[in-house]
């Protein structure tokens, strides 16, 4: 029979989840800005 996660091990688990799912979404986000500040501020906005 399979073995359940210790509530300390899923604890980590969805931690580690998390952790790695905003690094994720801060590359993206880093890779987009350049079309996402071509599309919403005019070329002679200053920022």
């Amino acid at each position: 029979m399979k073995k359940l996660i210790s509530g300390a091990n899923g604890a980590l688990l969805l931690l580690l989840g998390i952790n790695l799912f905003n690094y994720i979404d801060r590359q993206i986000l880093a890779a987009l800005e350049p079309d996402i500040r071509a599309s919403f501020f005019a070329p002679d906005d200053i920022i």
